[in-house]
């Protein structure tokens, strides 16, 4: 049962993950997990270099330092990434490695986030999770295949404060970024302190009240 459990999952592109964290290889499996609050496609900006770190449609983006000094994000018109798989679209790569922190500018946590990502040759870009106290809630080496274009998301019951995207050798052959999408799952976030102890004030409450009578 478990067998069939786990092949549907992956024909539809949902990638069982850790406790309370599923990961999605479909983008119309991501999407149809939860709801989109924030979005960036980059079909805004002119092809050129961008700050570090740069806020844009309520997403914060701060480029991390990887193996070249240089961290200047930058946004690539179609066809001009230098990859074997050209995008058809404007997106998000760097001079420099493009590791990326990605979180939402206000600060608040979010239970769901994906993107579509462009490969390089080399190792396959590792994806993390952190949680408010900055905490990992999990780590996710693609599976997808090098310089091809993937998509990958995932949904958690722990809020997530920010996500981190880390690649190999980017300034020696880009990858890149695009469709980056935050906001919030259809499953219920963990309880917090405070709700587990609201929740033991009802029912030291209700026990109380049933004794009275």
């Amino acid at each position: 049962m478990r067998f069939f459990a786990v092949f549907g999952a992956l024909v539809l592109g949902v990638i069982p993950a850790s406790a309370g964290v599923v990961t999605f290889t479909s983008s119309a499996a991501f999407q149809a997990a939860g709801s989109i609050s924030n979005s960036e496609d980059f079909e805004s900006f002119e092809q050129g270099f961008l700050g570090n770190p740069f806020t844009t449609h309520g997403i914060l983006f701060t480029q991390l330092p990887g193996g070249h000094p240089n961290m200047v994000p930058y946004v690539s018109d179609p066809g001009n990434l230098g990859n074997p798989i050209e995008p058809t679209s404007k997106t998000l790569d760097a001079n420099g490695d493009e590791n990326f922190q990605i979180q939402l500018a206000s600060g608040a946590t979010f239970t769901a986030f994906g993107f579509d990502i462009y490969t390089n040759q080399f190792s396959a870009p590792v994806v993390s999770l952190y949680d408010a106290s900055n905490d990992l809630i999990g780590s996710y080496t693609l599976e997808q295949g090098p310089n091809t274009l993937g998509f990958f998301g995932a949904t958690s019951t722990t809020p997530i404060s920010s996500v981190t995207f880390i690649v190999d050798r980017g300034w020696i052959q880009n990858t890149a970024l695009d469709n980056v999408q935050l906001g919030q799952s259809a499953e219920t976030p963990e309880p917090s302190v405070f709700g587990m102890a609201t929740l033991g004030l009802v029912g030291l409450l209700a026990y109380r009240r049933r004794q009275t009578r």
